[in-house]
């Protein structure tokens, strides 16, 4: 099944997040899956998929968050000045206005 849907399920992703980190969070959700032994059995095993994806998308945006937050606040106490001339165009947490 999550072969099958390879190519919807990356397009997903990219809606929700940065495209840099889809393919990571692709096989996340893959070994998420492989790990799922089917008890309780899963009734519509699509729709379980595309929760997973979107949970990992929400994990993977909320982990960007923090990790921006943490770098700014490094930053403050090493004295640089805040967003350390990059961009942040594209970050994560596109998830809340697109999926």
């Amino acid at each position: 099944m999550l072969i099958r849907q390879c190519k919807a399920l990356l397009r997903f992703l990219q809606r929700c997040l940065d495209s840099s980190i889809c393919e990571d969070a692709y096989q996340s959700i893959f070994l998420k899956l492989s790990a799922v032994h089917g008890h309780p059995p899963i009734d519509d095993k699509r729709a379980y998929l595309y929760r997973v994806a979107y949970h990992q998308a929400i994990d993977r945006t909320r982990s960007g968050i923090c990790q921006r937050k943490l770098m700014e606040q490094a930053r403050e106490l090493l004295g640089e000045p805040k967003g350390g001339g990059r961009s942040t165009a594209g970050a994560p947490g596109r998830i809340y206005r697109s999926c």
